[in-house]
């Protein structure tokens, strides 16, 4: 694994870090748990949003979150007020994220993982954010990105790379 290839990235906004993605829940529902939302600040983290807007290209977009329970919803900013989502919804949005899937799951719209065991259970994810050494890492995948027919601006390239270096095979 060629650990240079892979970038870290700083997560600053303040006090939301503690509640972007440190779900600590080890065990996963049966059910998965579903939930859309229209806007252009949807997540708690920069990057996040700036990344629904440059793979979406719109201001305002339809991002859905599949997780493996409620308490994994906590990625969208006022989660607690969501509603389920029906496949309709998860058809109508542009991006997808995914976490604490345990079986395979098609989407047919781009997805994002955010831990290393949805990314292996997602074949539409281009790319998947996870922890190391208690540092947030991000890496999208070439592979994907152009079987999705996803083009990135520049400023993506340093999290770039081929799925061959991935940490979470």
């Amino acid at each position: 694994m060629n650990i240079r290839r892979v970038f870290s990235i700083t997560l600053l906004i303040g006090g939301l870090i503690a509640s972007f993605l440190l779900n600590v829940s080890s065990s996963c529902a049966d059910n998965v748990v579903s939930v859309c939302v229209d806007g252009s600040d949807i997540a708690d983290t920069q990057f996040i949003n700036r990344m629904i807007k440059d793979v979406s290209r719109k201001n305002s977009s339809k991002v859905c979150f599949v997780g493996g329970s409620r308490n994994d919803l906590k990625f969208f900013k006022n989660a607690s007020s969501l509603k389920s989502a029906s496949k309709t919804d998860l058809g109508s949005a542009d991006i997808i994220f995914v976490k604490n899937l345990k079986t395979t799951i098609n989407l047919n719209k781009p997805a994002f993982a955010l831990d290393c065991q949805s990314l292996k259970h997602c074949p539409t994810c281009f790319g998947v954010l996870f922890w190391r050494n208690g540092r947030a890492m991000v890496m999208i995948f070439e592979e994907r990105l152009k079987k999705l027919g996803i083009q990135l601006p520049s400023t993506y390239s340093s999290y770039i790379d081929s799925e061959q270096y991935s940490p979470c095979r």
